[in-house]
């Protein structure tokens, strides 16, 4: 199964469970290339997730260190409208995500902060870097501001690979911790690999 059928086929899932709720999404990594010859995997869930919101209503975040390439495939699409192109690092701007979120935390009678309200989405999809020190890192922070009940989910996910290492710090932290999670399979360019996916 390819990752674009395996997304569509979670953010059902999770549609027909949040009763049609419109989902709001964000993502780290986005298109990073085009052109009949570009890898379709590389960066392109934003088109699955822009036209799931077309589709379905919500928003979709993508930030990546450069989303000029993004704008233009998006804009030839005609897709733009839904989705909001974040350029930068992308733990600093999900941890700026986070700092605005705590403007709407809930306090105690004494004015202390207490929690998140409702955090700001439902779906977080990693896929920024094959960096597994990075994907943990994103995950972490992410976590904060996506709602209960959503889904986080992880792209790669190989444990036994040398190449591919997003997942060499998550999943065994996630082991260790009984987090619960599952991994489905998914077809690359040439490989196999999988996706991890948490329910928040």
């Amino acid at each position: 199964m390819h990752l674009s059928e395996i997304l569509k086929k979670e953010l059902a899932a999770f549609s027909k469970r949040a009763k049609g709720k419109e989902l709001d999404i964000v993502e780290t990594g986005t298109i990073r290339g085009d052109g009949e010859n570009y890898r379709i995997n590389d960066g392109w869930s934003t088109l699955t997730f822009a036209e799931w919101a077309k589709e379905n209503g919500g928003q979709v975040t993508s930030i990546d260190l450069d989303v000029s390439t993004a704008k233009r495939v998006l804009e030839d699409r005609e897709l733009l409208a839904q989705v909001t192109l974040m350029q930068g690092h992308s733990v600093d701007v999900l941890s700026t995500i986070v700092a605005q979120a705590w403007g709407h935390v809930k306090k105690n009678n004494k004015g202390v902060p207490v929690s998140l309200d409702e955090g700001f989405f439902d779906v977080a999809f990693l896929d920024s870097d094959n960096n597994g020190a990075l994907i943990f890192h994103e995950y972490l922070v992410v976590k904060k501001i996506v709602r209960s009940p959503g889904l986080i989910i992880v792209d790669d996910v190989d444990i036994t690979s040398t190449e591919v290492v997003k997942g060499h710090e998550i999943l065994p932290w996630a082991q260790a911790n009984n987090i619960p999670h599952r991994i489905i399979e998914r077809a690359g360019d040439g490989y196999n690999t999988g996706v991890l996916v948490f329910q928040v």
